[in-house]
């Protein structure tokens, strides 16, 4: 298990290998060269949504009615909101649809744009997960397009890599990605993000 406080900071990432589950394996990973990577908002939709609510609760409070309808809409959203464990089953699906290994060959590439990336707790076996959109700016395919996520606890300990991978990304098209993280939502105070590539 990485950790910041012990002097290796995100920016300096230097893997610390040793036995565990696939999620710490897998942050054990990435070469000496790692990928500039960039911070994550955890609780950015969780927020938006929050606004959202409270603009919506300011303009219906004109019946008891819609009152009520509004205390239902923010108890489904702290059910949601609150993290859930994944059943043992739910586990076994995210493990086999997960990426934790790493494409050895991929190298920060100027022409593949990280244009938007979030925190996101979905339904299912999928659980948390970090989705966004990656642009091939360039005017070449892009064989190979992979996104790294890193998370952490709160104390800053890293617990696990996992990533989104695609093929053939032609010049001027946009892919939208998902990567399941293995961690347990309840654990996950911080992630960052990065963009890599082989080039064709």
């Amino acid at each position: 298990m990485t950790d910041r406080a012990t002097g290796t900071t995100r920016r300096g990432f230097v893997a610390v290998c040793g036995g565990g589950v696939v999620a710490v394996l897998g942050g054990c990973a990435e070469t000496s060269s790692s990928p500039p990577y960039q911070d994550g908002q955890l609780n950015q939709t969780n927020q938006t949504n929050q606004t959202n609510q409270t603009n919506q609760t300011n303009q219906t409070n004109q019946t008891n009615q819609t009152n009520q309808t509004n205390q239902t809409n923010q108890t489904n959203q702290t059910n949601q909101t609150n993290a859930t464990e994944r059943t043992a089953q739910q586990t076994t699906a995210a493990e086999a649809a997960a990426i934790t290994e790493p494409t050895t060959n991929a190298v920060p590439l100027d022409s593949l744009v990280l244009e938007s990336h979030e925190y996101v707790l979905t339904q299912g076996y999928k659980g948390p997960v970090v989705q966004g959109t990656v642009v091939n700016t360039g005017s070449e395919v892009v064989r190979t397009v992979e996104v790294r996520v890193r998370v952490y606890n709160a104390t800053g300990a890293q617990l696990g890599l996992y990533i989104a991978r695609t093929s053939d990304l032609a010049a001027g098209n946009a892919w939208q990605f998902e990567v399941i993280l293995l961690a347990s939502p309840s654990d996950i105070a911080d992630y960052e993000i990065a963009v890599l590539g082989v080039p064709d």
